[in-house]
């Protein structure tokens, strides 16, 4: 009997508890248009909105939603009437001017947050969805999602996330809506809605085999397949993946064999591995600030974790990979040929990344230099001597005639196979590293909105690297910020001040911008602009420079980096608290109410979690 045919059989399992949905208010016709300011959203987008005020305002305090799976529930409350995606008709929006660069958005992005240029470019950018766009205006209209998934339009909102994923590739808004929409699938009883979102990963890398997932796969009595098998090995324990990465074909083919042996078919089912039985773990479910924290990341049955299952899929990986040593091993002693593959089996190449250009900040570099390590790999050639290589390995070969060593890579210009010397390695790594540097350049460039004409002149009159420039840019944007009362983009740079000091080697000035930026992060930095005059005749604002409401939580990856650079330097809790403690007294602004001690009982949690 087919899937379909059984979803309802499926799903008898379930049992609905409690759901209510949110409607909109009673409103006519012809007062809901499409549009806000001048932009004219399509009507698909502009019904998953949802506004704080105004006519359309949609917005309400407490709703949630249930379902019970075998004895496990999985609920979602909200509590605030507050939402990130939320849009105020009382927020300023401004156009801005043609020459004028707009920050990015940063951590925690909404609405409310946005200058009134940000509130511009986001509404333009609803008009279509599929543009690129900086990932925090993604992030924004995405909160307002989930809180349609859960508790709103959830099919609209299922279908729209799935074309966002189609357009941004951003790693974190893969995660997060990974989760949502599985959870979604869950929540609402919907297989069908759970096969799409399966239809929507063939022919991407975005597959992420989460606890939730497992439970979605259980719960509609879908099998594991041997790609997701595959996925688990470092979960299962499985460590030597030679063949796994090298002879991927051959194994993959090898673990279906063991499992049709064992399971009568090329899946495996999951119903031998009863749901009761499995421990419980947290699994973030939801990236929206405003559920929830016990809803946001919540405890759900941990397949991953439950040994029966684990040892199972360690078995047969084992098995697969000591069937795939065996078959290459029979065929290297019968001489079938295992030469390098054919020019016809080589992937297309790809145009070389812009940044390898000549442009007003970097020089020109040679993209052609490695083409000639092209032809050695199609013909199977040793770029040291020349003769014809008599085996082939996928990371590197030891040449029969001159013995040295061949190592084979990915071009870095093009993406296709090439066959190396050591020199011609280095080579290519040098290259790496510089287009991870000017990567990082203009990425710093862009997101604080400097000038490059500025950055050209100062490298002229001093001659000092772009990252030192970059510090001195930094160290000015910060003032400007606080002057103008935008202490969210203050925040922002401060942040940047630190990753640039990093990359210079000053580590523990690094980590002591971090530990700021966290301090910033806990008073809840706004943009506000608003302004009165001092006796000194300059304007500047306080009242809303800091909203301790608005504090979310700290930034995952300034977190990491304060752990990293706190383990580099070999310092103890005890010396990076009162490194906070001391730096954040010089940080303390008008408007913060958050003390240096207060936020440091907050941030040693966060820290000794990570």
């Amino acid at each position: 009997m087919g899937l379909k045919k059984n979803f309802m059989q499926m799903f008898d399992k379930f049992r609905s508890i409690k759901s209510t949905s949110i409607k909109l208010p009673a409103t006519k016709e012809k007062d809901i248009v499409p549009q806000i300011g001048s932009h004219r959203i399509p009507p698909d987008i502009f019904d998953l909105l949802w506004f704080e005020d105004g006519p359309y305002k949609n917005l309400f305090v407490h709703n949630e939603n249930r379902v019970e799976i075998e004895g496990f529930v999985l609920e979602f409350s909200i509590s605030e009437s507050s939402d990130p995606s939320a849009i105020s008709m009382k927020e300023q929006i401004c156009e801005p001017s043609e020459n004028k660069k707009i920050p990015e958005l940063g951590y925690y992005p909404s609405y409310y947050v946005m200058s009134p240029e940000q509130r511009w470019q986001y509404l333009e950018w609803l008009t279509n969805i599929d543009l690129d766009i900086d990932i925090g205006y993604v992030f924004v209209f995405y909160y307002g999602l989930e809180r349609h998934l859960f508790l709103g339009k959830y099919e609209s909102a299922f279908n729209t996330i799935l074309r966002l994923r189609t357009h941004h590739k951003n790693s974190s808004f893969i995660f997060y809506s990974s989760h949502a929409l599985v959870a979604s699938c869950i929540l609402h009883r919907r297989p069908d809605l759970f096969l799409k979102y399966l239809e929507s990963l063939k022919h991407s890398e975005d597959l992420s085999i989460s606890n939730l997932y497992l439970l979605a796969k259980y719960a509609m009595q879908i099998d594991l397949v041997s790609e997701e098998l595959v996925l688990l090995a470092n979960t299962v324990g499985f460590k030597n993946k030679h063949y796994l990465k090298n002879e991927s074909q051959v194994f993959i083919s090898e673990l279906k064999k063991l499992l049709l042996d064992k399971y009568g078919k090329n899946s495996m089912p999951l119903s031998h591995f009863p749901l009761k039985e499995w421990p419980k773990e947290n699994e973030c479910l939801a990236a929206n600030m405003s559920f929830l924290d016990d809803y946001r990341a919540s405890e759900v049955p941990s397949l991953k974790e439950y040994p029966k299952f684990k040892n199972t899929v360690l078995t047969l990986l084992e098995e697969a990979h000591k069937n795939t040593k065996e078959i290459l091993r029979a065929s290297r002693s019968s001489k079938i040929s295992m030469i390098l593959p054919t020019a016809e089996q080589q992937d297309v190449a790809k145009k070389p990344s812009k940044i390898f250009n000549k442009s007003e900040l970097f020089d020109q570099i040679d993209t052609t230099i490695f083409d000639k390590n092209i032809a050695y790999y199609k013909k199977g050639i040793c770029p040291n001597c020349n003769n014809i290589l008599k085996s082939r390995s996928k990371t590197k070969i030891k040449c029969s005639y001159c013995g040295e060593t061949v190592y084979v890579k990915n071009n870095i210009f093009t993406g296709q196979k090439v066959l190396l010397t050591y020199e011609e390695l280095q080579r290519m790594e040098d290259i790496k590293n510089e287009r991870v540097r000017r990567n990082w350049i203009v990425k710093v460039i862009q997101s604080n909105g400097f000038s490059i004409e500025e950055l050209l002149e100062s490298r002229k009159r001093s001659g000092k690297d772009y990252e030192e420039i970059l510090l001195e840019l930094l160290e000015k944007t910060i003032v400007i910020h606080k002057l103008k009362g935008d202490m969210g983009l203050c925040r922002n740079s401060i942040m940047y001040l630190g990753r640039v000091n990093e990359k210079l080697g000053n580590k523990r000035k690094a980590l002591e911008l971090y530990l700021n930026t966290c301090f910033y992060d806990i008073n809840g930095p706004v943009n506000c602009s608003s302004s009165f005059v001092l006796e000194s005749g300059i304007a500047i604002s306080f009242a809303e420079r800091f909203d301790a409401k608005s504090f979310l939580s700290f930034a995952p990856a300034v977190l990491n980096w304060i752990e990293k650079l706190g383990r580099e330097l070999g310092m103890t809790m005890s010396q990076i608290e009162d490194l906070f403690k001391k730096s954040s007294k010089r940080c303390i602004e008008p408007g913060m109410t958050v003390s240096p001690s207060q936020a440091w009982n907050a941030l040693s949690e966060w820290l000794n979690d990570t």
